[in-house]
């Protein structure tokens, strides 16, 4: 677990939190999702044979941070989408919006190692340090 050095994992009761930094607003959300995605699964997915265009609105940007990862989560659960890109990222006020390059889990390929349910607001917070943004994230497992 854990093949990417831009984020780190933290204990909190029952549920797993995320650090994740990046150099922009719209590699937050991207470096979140590969964050969930090697919490989720012993290997992280990798393939792009499936592409979807995801999109989420909301009030302002914490809101849509969740809310895409949340999406994203949801998308696994009906779909059994995994995805390891992705491309034509937009981040406005209001919407986030990416193409998403994925494929089917495989339950040899992607074995689940933490039954994320949902991110949560709790303890939730994002920060903008000098070149580099910052997002703690609680998930609900």
């Amino acid at each position: 677990m854990g093949s990417h050095s831009f984020y780190t994992i933290f204990e909190h009761t029952a549920d797993i939190g995320i650090e994740v930094t990046a150099e922009s607003r719209e590699q937050l959300f991207t470096n979140s999702s590969f964050a969930m995605a090697d919490v989720m699964f012993e290997t992280a997915p990798s393939g792009t044979s499936e592409t979807r265009l995801v999109m989420v609105v909301g009030d302002k940007v914490d809101e849509l941070l969740i809310a895409w990862l949340n999406e994203l989560l949801y998308i696994y659960s009906v779909e059994r989408l995994v995805f390891s890109e992705f491309s034509d990222v937009k981040l406005t006020e209001t919407s986030f919006m990416a193409r998403a390059h994925g494929e089917r889990a495989d339950s040899d390929k992607h074995r689940i190692e933490t039954e994320i349910k949902a991110a949560t607001y709790h303890g939730f917070s994002i920060e903008h340090d000098g070149d580099k943004y910052r997002a703690r994230i609680i998930f609900d497992v």
